[in-house]
């Protein structure tokens, strides 16, 4: 059985868990401050807009995609030409939906596949 403690040594352990009891006090209010300001709308489109702007696949996309736009005005402009009448402009939405589809399909396999590459030659290094 242990022997019963005297005031000085209780009084020294109660401070010491109040000191204790502070700092986690402190800390826990700092983590709440912290998880505050991350759930706020703002800080959310902001970290989502980050991480979907760092995205390779993203980029890799968003660049297909505007060189198929690209490559369609550009099919477009070349056939309906100086005169656009009805049937000419017509013509040319069609073609330049076309050519939208197949340049950024075309620039999508090109780029996974010199990604691939790329991957296959970092790994023999």
């Amino acid at each position: 059985m242990q022997a019963p403690h005297n005031t000085e040594t209780l009084s020294l352990a109660i401070l010491m868990l109040e000191k204790r009891r502070e700092l986690y006090f402190d800390e826990l209010k700092a983590n709440l401050e912290f998880s505050y300001k991350s759930l706020q709308p703002v800080n959310l489109v902001k970290t989502g807009f980050r991480e979907l702007v760092g995205s390779p696949e993203v980029k890799q996309g968003l660049f297909s995609s505007l060189v198929g736009l690209a490559g369609g005005f550009i099919t477009k402009k070349m056939i309906i030409g100086p005169a656009a009448g009805m049937i000419r402009n017509s013509i040319g939405t069609v073609m330049q939906i076309i050519m939208t589809n197949l340049v950024s399909r075309k620039t999508a396999t090109l780029i996974a596949d010199d990604s691939e590459t790329v991957n296959s030659n970092n790994k023999q290094s």
